[in-house]
């Protein structure tokens, strides 16, 4: 796996970049917005035995440098499960829990985020947030709308996050992206004698016109290196948030630091959704262009 390795962070869209490109809704929500209610106990429970299953279903892609992934043909779509265990003796796992969390940081070290930010708080353990990923030339970048939860279970040595996409009012589609959708998107960090042991687990399908069997090759071949980087990241994490701005904001960790994030009422989604009569699609701005 890669030592550490500085880089530069990047400059993220502004509020208003980002009002820009949405897709304004219609004239009127549905009269029923299906509730979207955070991830159940027994949902992680799942999770992380699907993350350690070591079943004869799953074929084994990639094996070295400390790292392992795994493929697994899905019964309800085109697109394989994939699941990566790595070892690494040079992080601790709280480090790795706020690199995880930490959005802004993650503007730093991913160079294929195009945006993201926290949508709506659903309790102190589960939101709903967007994420945006620059694809290479020639495809339309995609974007998520997850719900994401968590647990801290620091005294049992692991932790554990996972998303799965929904539709939410106040996430609508935007130009210039294919809205794509996470079936079950984790991580699972367990504390090792030295350093974690970590486990990553995708099913994802980006959707749009890019064949099944295309996303399958990509990414088992991809897995080993968003490893690499993310180990990389936590390695120079302390360093950067020491000396950066938000080097005191952690709301993963007290929900308090951010008063802006709250579960929103209709009549509040609506305002978000800037409601028009019809619908009016607005330009990209720039740095959609780039």
């Amino acid at each position: 796996m890669s030592e550490k390795v500085p880089f530069k962070a990047r400059k993220m869209p502004t509020q208003e970049e980002r009002d820009a490109r949405k897709i304004v809704a219609r004239s009127e929500l549905p009269a029923k917005e299906g509730e979207i209610l955070p991830f159940k106990k027994v949902e992680f429970k799942e999770f992380i035995a699907t993350m350690q299953d070591t079943g004869p279903d799953w074929v084994k892609a990639y094996d070295k440098d400390n790292a392992t992934v795994w493929s697994q043909k899905s019964k309800d779509t085109a697109v394989n499960s994939v699941r990566v265990r790595a070892l690494f003796d040079d992080v601790d796992m709280e480090t790795f829990w706020n690199v995880l969390h930490d959005h802004k940081y993650r503007a730093a070290w991913d160079e294929n985020m195009a945006d993201g930010y926290t949508v709506e708080v659903l309790n102190k353990t589960n939101e709903v947030g967007y994420y945006a990923a620059k694809f290479p030339s020639g495809l339309s970048s995609r974007d998520f709308c997850n719900k994401r939860g968590w647990q801290w279970r620091g005294k049992k040595g692991y932790c554990v996050v996972m998303n799965a996409s929904v539709i939410h009012p106040a996430c609508p589609e935007f130009k210039g992206f294919v809205r794509a959708w996470s079936y079950r998107t984790g991580y699972l960090i367990k504390k090792a004698d030295k350093g974690v042991e970590f486990y990553y687990y995708t099913c994802s399908d980006p959707r749009g016109l890019i064949p099944g069997w295309v996303v399958n090759w990509v990414t088992t071949k991809y897995a080993p290196k968003m490893i690499d980087k993310l180990h990389n990241a936590v390695l120079n994490y302390k360093e950067w948030k020491a000396n950066d701005e938000s080097k005191d904001h952690f709301p993963w960790l007290d929900r308090k630091q951010e008063d802006s994030e709250k579960k929103m009422t209709p009549e509040e989604l609506k305002k978000t959704l800037q409601v028009r009569s019809k619908e009016v699609y607005i330009p990209s701005p720039t740095f959609l262009k780039k």
